[in-house]
């Protein structure tokens, strides 16, 4: 449907919450806080450890965007999360800097080619039609 940008979520007491963007290796020395069973959003992370010779120093994983936000504004790790996600999310102790170079993650909906579509989903699809001018 969209293309959203991932985005560092870092605590105001955190250094690195004064920079314009960062570079995922640049925060060899911070604990993560990661989105769980995004395997592809991992494998980028990794990647750029290992490419530095580094290990990431997971905190937790969640897939739960409120309790990742709460623990960064805590300062117990930074997490990640689209540009798209955080536009309605109210952030107080944190700031959200965009990664470079550009981590792009693709909002998509599937469904079984066969299967009914529910009113709610229908809306759904409704709703992104006229917001994104997608056919969906």
């Amino acid at each position: 449907i969209i293309n959203s940008r991932m985005m560092a979520v870092i605590s105001k007491k955190n250094s690195l919450s004064k920079c314009g963007c960062l570079e995922i290796n640049e925060l060899s020395k911070e604990k993560l806080i990661l989105p769980s069973g995004d395997k592809a959003f991992k494998d980028i992370i990794m990647k750029s450890y290992i490419d530095i010779g580094e290990r990431p120093d997971i905190f937790c994983e969640t897939n739960l965007a409120d309790v990742r936000i709460k623990f960064a504004e805590e300062n117990k790790g930074i997490t990640f999360l689209t540009d798209t996600v955080l536009q309605n999310m109210k952030l107080e102790n944190v700031v959200a800097i965009p990664l470079t170079p550009f981590v792009e993650r693709p909002v998509y909906v599937a469904t079984r080619k066969d299967e009914l579509i529910n009113p709610v989903v229908s809306k759904f699809f409704s709703f992104v039609a006229e917001k994104y001018e997608q056919n969906v």
